[in-house]
């Protein structure tokens, strides 16, 4: 699920509430892969179908995810649903035993105006944990991981691409609600191609949910604005993609 070339910063906190796809999110899941990950000097393994490799300096390196060092756990499966705070995202990360690491593909990552980054509900990403290192005359040449795709959280927003609203010649504005139970924290921003023609304006944020208003801009009617705009919807670190539509 492409997003597009969006740019994210290294140093971003609190990405993601994570979902394990078993039924106990601290259960090792069924698909978890185990690979004897060599370093770029004994083989450089790569990890599945992924371009993230041990560099020779014993770093996971990668071009196209976002790394994430989350810290020491005791397996897999206690890389934990909650709302853990992942830190900086980096394209490396120093391999240690014990640790686990997550990994976001860059397309499905979203920043919005707060700063606040987020994943697209219904993409995938990695949990990486690593068992040992892999020794050849004592020396480290990689290491033995366990790694597995999990999704990100989907909370209670909008279904991806579900009309979020119709603007026309009877109304200049519509109403967009994202619940937000737990307070992690909801925000609204509209794709490129609609700013210009709509405006976002946050006007209620309580325990339970945020409400945003989504106004033609003045110098827009449904005449000149007619056609169907991209509305992004972030609750916590989890985001959808809706549409707005403007017709005469």
């Amino acid at each position: 699920m492409s997003t597009g070339n969006w740019a994210v910063a290294l140093a971003l906190s609190g990405l993601v509430t994570l979902a394990a796809c078993g039924e106990d999110p601290l259960d090792n899941p069924d698909d978890m892969v185990t690979i004897n990950m060599m370093d770029e000097n004994h083989g450089k393994t790569r990890m599945g179908t992924t371009d993230i490799y041990i560099d020779s300096s014993h770093n996971f390196k990668t071009t196209d995810y976002y790394l994430c060092d989350f810290g020491p756990v005791i397996d897999l499966g206690h890389i934990e649903d909650g709302s853990p705070d992942l830190g900086t995202l980096t394209d490396q990360a120093a391999v240690s035993p014990d640790e686990g690491y997550l990994a976001f593909n860059r397309n499905d990552c979203m920043v919005f105006p707060s700063g606040h980054p987020a994943v697209a509900i219904g993409a995938s990403y990695y949990r990486l944990w690593v068992d040992e290192w892999i020794k050849e005359n004592k020396v480290a040449v990689g290491a033995r991981v366990n790694f597995a795709l999990y999704r990100p959280e989907p909370y209670k927003l909008p279904d991806w691409n579900e009309a979020a609203g119709t603007i026309d010649a009877g109304n200049t504005s519509i109403t967009v609600e994202v619940r937000d139970n737990k307070k992690r924290g909801c925000e609204a921003m509209l794709d490129t191609a609609a700013r210009g023609v709509l405006t976002v304006t946050d006007i209620t944020t309580n325990k339970k949910k945020c409400q945003f208003k989504i106004s033609l801009t003045p110098i827009a009617t449904p005449a000149t604005a007619t056609g169907r705009y991209m509305l992004y919807l972030r609750t916590g670190n989890s985001y959808t993609q809706t549409l707005v539509y403007v017709k005469q």
